[in-house]
């Protein structure tokens, strides 16, 4: 009897563990199949964000490379400009040198100025002789200083540019033709996806033309869902894609594996939720693992246009220097994420991303490939949030030729 019982307990002990070993198994290959759902979902809605965000940065890479209408070779500034004062016929200014500017709406111009007065020669509209002469000098009176102009037209003949001035005194100005080329292009618009000029010549001033818009800025939208968008990170990675770019060895360009002290700038059309992640850059160069070291995120109300700000607990957009965010991209990892929160009517939130310095020098942030002829090529990634705030990440290349018909059938509207 007691043979017949311990059998019993034996047999009863071996089925309750052939069951545990079944339900581990069903519960390991449900477990395993969950994880592989949610691992193609989660790729599927990547690649997803991947494609629009490659699509609207080509569209807006190539758009404004095919914006310039020509390319006029500006003649150089004149040197040598003669005043002859009428009243002191013995009295003779020469102005040895002008230099070459761009005004705010990147119109070339010749200048000179002193303490006291200032000298700017206009161009033709074919840029290839001059137009005009402005003179103007500081006019003092007991209560205070105001800035005068006179405005002349100028005169060419006998290889001269000449004018009259009327005030403040009469005189007689003349200057030389000058033919040489200063090889920049006159409308300042070279379409060759660079900062520079036609043939790398850089432009006077440290200025850029817009060929270098799409990789300095970020251009999406974020659908009205709930949850955060990735709009921006950086890594070892994408830093060395954008490094390797040969369109951005521009002097006057920035790249993110050399910049420390840098601010964020955000353009938003409607509310956002916005989360600012800093990654510890060691563990992903080691590991490509994402370590966070600080994160907080924030309501910003209304369309706003930024620099963004932190101050006791809260984020926020700020017009001003004050609280100001920097950025140092040689030590550190950031990804930024908005997130709709808006109550119009609007199906989508809008936005533009950029970074600057003080001196407002171009960042490049878009790890765009526009160097070869023939094809863009595009390191494109996205994280997303997922899974009780677990991250998943992918980064991808994406070729895409450089053909018309192509380009028109991948726009996005």
């Amino acid at each position: 009897m007691k043979k017949a019982k311990w059998n019993i307990l034996i047999f009863t002990l071996i089925v309750i563990n052939l069951a545990l070993i079944l339900v581990y198994i069903v519960s390991s290959r449900t477990n395993s199949f969950l994880y592989s759902i949610l691992s193609e979902n989660t790729d599927t809605i990547m690649n997803s964000h991947i494609k629009r965000k490659a699509d609207i940065s080509f569209k807006y890479n190539y758009l404004y490379n095919l914006n310039g209408t020509w390319f006029t070779d500006t003649r150089l500034c004149p040197n040598n400009i003669v005043f002859s004062w009428t009243q002191d016929p013995w009295s003779i200014f020469t102005i040895t040198w002008t230099t070459f500017e761009f005004d705010s709406n990147n119109i070339p111009y010749c200048s000179w100025s002193s303490n006291s007065w200032v000298v700017n020669i206009f161009y033709s509209n074919n840029f290839l002789s001059f137009s005009w002469l402005t003179y103007s000098w500081i006019s003092s009176s007991l209560t205070n200083d105001s800035v005068q102009t006179d405005i002349s037209w100028l005169i060419f003949t006998w290889n001269l540019f000449y004018t009259n001035l009327s005030s403040p005194v009469s005189a007689y100005v003349s200057f030389s033709w000058n033919i040489l080329p200063t090889w920049y292009d006159s409308n300042f618009n070279s379409d060759n996806y660079k900062c520079s000029s036609t043939w790398s010549i850089n432009y006077p001033s440290n200025k850029c033309d817009d060929d270098i818009y799409a990789r300095q800025n970020i251009f999406w939208y974020i659908e009205n869902v709930p949850g955060y968008s990735n709009i921006f990170w950086n890594n070892s990675r994408i830093a060395d894609y954008i490094s390797t770019n040969t369109n951005n060895s521009n002097s006057w360009i920035s790249l993110l594996e050399s910049t420390s002290t840098w601010f964020l700038f955000l353009n938003t059309s409607d509310s956002v939720a916005l989360k600012i992640i800093t990654f510890d850059k060691t563990t992903f160069d080691k590991t490509n693992g994402l370590k966070i070291i600080w994160e907080y995120d924030w309501l910003i109300d209304g369309s706003s246009s930024w620099f963004i700000s932190f101050s006791w607990t809260w984020l926020s957009l700020n017009p001003t220097l004050s609280n100001w965010i920097v950025f140092d991209f040689v030590n550190n990892n950031y990804s930024l994420f908005l997130s709709y929160s808006g109550t119009t009517s609007w199906t989508d939130l809008q936005y533009i991303l950029t970074w600057m310095d003080y001196n407002n020098v171009p960042l490049i942030i878009n790890p765009i490939d526009d160097s070869n002829s023939n094809y863009f090529k595009f390191l494109w990634y996205d994280i997303l949030i997922w899974d009780n705030n677990k991250l998943h990440y992918k980064m991808t290349e994406i070729e895409i030729p450089k053909n018309d018909d192509i380009i028109k059938n991948n726009f996005v509207n």
